[in-house]
């Protein structure tokens, strides 16, 4: 019997042998799959130091760039170069490829933080879809960080709106949220411009308490394309609402909201429905300055954005300006309005005055020449009445 099991010991050896080899063989295949595995993206660590400043923000079209040596940065915290778009490649550009680290370091030499204004309104042209789909979304985000860094920016701001966040869909908010941890992991902010009031209900509260601050748009109430219903684009009464519908409806806490104001005029005129920069409307007569009307041109003079920055530094944590380029670049700036009422000291908001240079002496002050203050200045008194600031006989 023993010599029996042995002589069939002998005749199977060869298989038995065989079959170990291929066991371990598996498992060492098993251990080497393994080891192939992709690799577990470490978890981001958020390194983002929340700005709880009182903000100015300006945004500036690519097509304002040939004004930027006569802008005033030192007047405002935050740029948003506007506006960054994906190409057919999923690359982020602005305008034709411009290169925008000479301008992003021309404006940090003034101590204000830069972003990226993505997107811009509700334009689908622009492969947002795709490149946010599911299949591209984290490929898409790491460029953007990776633009971001390279070009020396603080953030970008989200300004996807109308149609294109519809046909985002949830991959709006997606992309989001998860901007905001690849952004805030890099020590860079999060931002987004946002309607009024009536928000989009794709947008959920998840993603609005991913953004570090919001810009109000609380302008374009109306326009040419409602042109039987004329009248002011930008009332104070839509800022007010603005802020009621964000903070009280929303529940956005105050020091996470931007209240904007509009730098043009929304033209009712049936032959040439337009819109107008605040200097052009200076063009047609200085004391337009003082006005919020002129014929069928609606806009915001200097009473209007000093009542409104007043509402800002009352019920918000900033005031936002769409655009920087429609400005007058003289002393009746509307920048220059902004920046004298948020750093008046010494009263309350509601105490600012405005007061005007008195040249000659003669108690009469000069239109071109206001002041926002809480006393006035050396030099200036509170009423505009002079009709030659270069004789005190007039």
């Amino acid at each position: 019997m023993i010599k029996k099991y042995f002589t069939w010991l002998k005749q199977y050896a060869h298989i038995l042998v065989l079959s170990l080899v291929f066991l371990f063989s598996c498992n060492s295949s098993d251990d080497e799959l393994m080891n192939d595995d992709p690799p577990i993206d470490p978890p981001l660590i958020d390194i983002y130091e929340e700005d709880h400043s009182f903000k100015i923000v300006g945004y500036l079209p690519e097509y304002r760039f040939s004004l930027i040596d006569q802008m005033n940065f030192d007047k405002v915290t935050y740029v948003n170069l506007a506006f960054g778009n994906i190409n057919a490649s999923g690359n982020l550009v602005v305008g034709n490829h411009i290169d925008i680290l000479p301008i992003v370091q021309q404006i940090k030499s003034a101590n204000t933080k830069v972003m990226l204004s993505i997107a811009g309104g509700g334009n689908t042209g622009n492969h947002w879809e795709n490149f946010l789909s599911n299949i591209h979304r984290k490929k898409t985000i790491q460029k953007m960080v990776d633009f971001v860094v390279l070009n020396q920016l603080d953030g970008i701001d989200v300004d996807i709106e109308g149609a294109l966040i519809s046909s985002l869909g949830v991959n709006y908010n997606l992309f989001v949220q998860e901007l905001k941890k690849h952004l805030h992991a890099k020590g860079k902010a999060i931002t987004a411009a946002l309607t009024a009031i009536n928000l989009n209900n794709i947008i959920t509260d998840k993603t609005l308490q991913s953004l570090d601050f919001i810009n109000i748009m609380a302008y374009d109430l109306t326009g040419p394309w409602q042109p039987n219903n004329p009248g002011p684009h930008s009332p104070f009464s839509m800022a007010d609402d603005a802020l009621s519908f964000w903070n009280n409806t929303k529940g956005i806490p105050q020091e996470k909201l931007v209240l904007g104001v509009p730098f043009y005029g929304r033209d009712f005129n049936p032959a040439d429905l337009k819109a107008w920069t605040y200097n052009s409307i200076l063009e047609l007569d200085p004391e337009n300055a003082y006005k919020d009307q002129v014929e069928q041109i609606y806009y915001n003079g200097i009473p209007t954005i000093v009542d409104k920055t007043k509402l800002a530094l009352q019920r918000s944590n900033g005031i936002m300006i769409w655009e920087m380029g429609q400005d007058a670049f003289n002393d009746l700036s509307l920048l220059s309005t902004i920046d004298q009422v948020v750093n008046a000291t010494g009263c309350e908001p509601d105490e600012i005055q405005t007061f005007y240079k008195d040249f000659d002496g003669d108690g009469k002050g000069n239109y071109l020449h206001p002041m926002q203050a809480c006393e006035p200045p050396f030099g200036y008194i509170d009423n505009r009445e002079d009709e030659d600031d270069g004789d005190a006989l007039i």
